[in-house]
């Protein structure tokens, strides 16, 4: 839990460019470097997020701490 929060720590305090860029290095780190997620997952829990009121990229946070990232 701590590597997730030290992972959303950094892009929240880096990341430039608004919730696209926010979910642009999701992607990257999540399902790219650390291959936690399955490119298709990754845009499952995205437009799940999509139908919810609300910044995406905030909520894209919300749901990948649920499918066990390390």
């Amino acid at each position: 839990m701590t590597k997730l929060a030290w992972l959303f720590l950094r892009q929240g305090a880096t990341a430039c460019g608004g919730p696209a860029a926010h979910i642009a290095l999701m992607e990257e780190e999540v399902v790219r470097c650390r291959k936690c997620l399955s490119p298709q997952r990754f845009l499952n829990l995205l437009s799940d997020a999509n139908l919810v009121p609300g910044p995406n990229s905030g909520l894209g946070r919300c749901f990948i701490p649920r499918v066990g990232i390390p």
